[in-house]
């Protein structure tokens, strides 16, 4: 388990789990799994809030440390909370969407040429890939995502892709019945595309 999530540990948010929370991972007693209700696009968010809802009450009650198997995420306690009590605080729209996807998706992961997300299906959209020339900064990679994936949620696919040209592919890392599986594909931006107004 401490293996598990050690790869999964989300690298993005800078405090995102103790050293404490790491011991506490190695020294764990049980493991309970949960297992999640089918989604599509118009209520993966809403099932993506509950779940966040359920691991929060599971932590408030003694449970040690929680992690997402649908796109291999982990965070500490404090953030897996504090991600709770912002999504109280939005119960809809593009901010809810925003917390859930820094909730349960991981990024960026490494795909040759482009660092790309996992997990964008559990809003509702595709993952998103991004060149690995547009930055030698992860960081700033990352931005760019986090910045596609908004624009996904708020404008749709084709206005995306069309501003961008950009492409839809289907993703074929994953069978269907797996848990990183994104039946929305992925979109990937164009190495030549210039996004400077994309990072925040």
């Amino acid at each position: 388990m401490s293996v598990s999530f050690g790869v999964s540990w989300d690298r993005v948010h800078e405090g995102a789990r103790t050293e404490e929370e790491e011991e506490a991972v190695l020294e764990h007693g049980c493991v309970i799994y949960v297992l999640g209700p089918h989604t599509d696009a118009e209520n993966a968010v809403e099932t993506s809030a509950n779940a966040l809802r359920l691991i929060v009450y599971a932590l408030d009650n003694g449970a040690t440390a929680a992690k997402g198997e649908s796109a291999g995420i982990a965070h500490g306690a404090a953030r897996w909370k504090q991600l709770g009590r912002d999504a109280d605080h939005h119960m809809e729209g593009l901010a809810l969407a925003r917390l859930c996807r820094l909730a349960f998706s991981k990024r960026p992961l490494s795909d040759g040429e482009f660092l790309c997300s996992v997990g964008f299906h559990l809003i509702g959209l595709p993952e998103v890939f991004v060149p690995r020339s547009l930055s030698d900064d992860e960081l700033v990679l990352s931005s760019i995502i986090d910045s596609i994936a908004e624009e996904i949620f708020t404008e749709g696919v084709e206005m995306v892709l069309a501003r961008h040209g950009a492409m839809l592919l289907p993703v074929d890392e994953y069978d269907e019945d797996d848990f990183k599986y994104n039946p929305y594909g992925a979109l990937y931006l164009s190495p030549g595309i210039k996004l400077d107004s994309q990072i925040n």
